[in-house]
């Protein structure tokens, strides 16, 4: 299986359609000629003052929950239109998280190839005001994949050392949902589906289903370089999580922001790795490598995106 994480960056503050088009056109390519299985997709957004979506919304669409409507600019609706023309059929799903620069919608999306069972979207920030740009959610989608369950959550967190939004606490708050501790049961979490249910079976067509714990992957951006001690990326490994490009048989030097960028003016010129793909079981994963960085593939967005290639039909033995 082959899944795409990418900071899309979509509606920036110097934001041109055209711009947006041509990463659109980008990323469906790539999609098509890689045959991307998952692409969980961050500040995949929309102009807030534009008319909203006209017409059918484009095939596979599967309403994130977050109540906010699909605008006319929807980089995700977009995006589904380009590859249902290029004969591509994915299922998607977004969901608005915050209003960025006080004119955009930021969102988060995921596509997949297998058809979506279920949608999860919930809030790990302190406050869940759309105004507020600290606000921080989380889009989950669920699949059939190798005879169980698959769940996929979308993440772009805040910042370890944010007083009024430390990401240590969004990280508690996912954890929390995910695994349905009762510390994470907290009224700012809207009511639906708990994802951490052992059985996921959703119908009566699932009987034939094992009970089984469903196989479990985080992409996104976690704003937490990888070779800081004692923050964000620590905490998720101590939290179960495994690195998929720590697991790579093949795999680059990582780094997916080259320098500084929104929320790292200070430092970060070596560059960072602060985009993962997180697995809770010990998949074999073939590979990991960044895209989108200017060597095969143009730079679209100011993070560079990771692709993993995982073997989800085999587990490596726990250590």
């Amino acid at each position: 299986m082959k899944m795409l994480t990418l900071n899309m960056n979509s509606h920036a503050r110097d934001f041109k359609r055209e711009e947006l088009e041509k990463t659109i056109h980008f990323l469906a390519e790539y999609m098509r000629k890689e045959q991307v299985d998952i692409a969980a997709l961050q500040e995949c957004g929309q102009t807030s003052g534009v008319a909203c979506w006209e017409g059918e919304i484009p095939p596979g669409f599967h309403s994130g929950g977050s109540g906010i409507a699909l605008k006319e600019d929807n980089a995700a609706a977009l995006l589904a239109a380009v590859l249902s023309e290029a004969g591509e059929n994915y299922d998607w799903t977004w969901g608005g998280v915050k209003q960025g620069y006080g004119k955009y919608d930021e969102g988060l999306a995921i596509f997949s190839r297998r058809p979506i069972r279920e949608t999860d979207f919930f809030t790990v920030s302190r406050q869940d005001a759309f105004d507020n740009w600290k606000t921080r959610k989380i889009l989950g989608a669920s699949v059939l994949l190798d005879g169980q369950t698959g769940w996929f959550y979308d993440v772009h967190l805040g910042w370890w050392e944010d007083e009024e939004e430390p990401s240590g606490e969004q990280i508690k708050r996912l954890q929390g949902h995910i695994f349905c501790e009762p510390s994470a049961r907290k009224p700012v979490f809207p009511p639906g589906l708990c994802s951490c249910k052992i059985d996921y079976r959703t119908s009566d067509s699932d009987d034939a289903l094992p009970v089984r714990k469903p196989a479990i992957f985080l992409l996104g951006d976690f704003n937490s370089p990888a070779d800081v001690p004692g923050e964000g990326y620590a905490m998720m490994k101590a939290l179960g999580w495994q690195d998929t490009w720590e697991l790579a048989e093949q795999k680059d030097d990582g780094i997916t922001v080259p320098g500084a960028i929104d929320g790292w003016r200070d430092g970060g010129s070596k560059g960072m790795r602060i985009d993962y793909i997180w697995t809770r079981e010990p998949f074999a994963v073939r590979s990991s490598r960044v895209i989108f960085s200017g060597g095969s593939e143009p730079v679209i967005s100011d993070h560079f995106g990771v692709m993993a290639e995982i073997e989800t039909e085999n587990r490596r033995e726990q250590a």
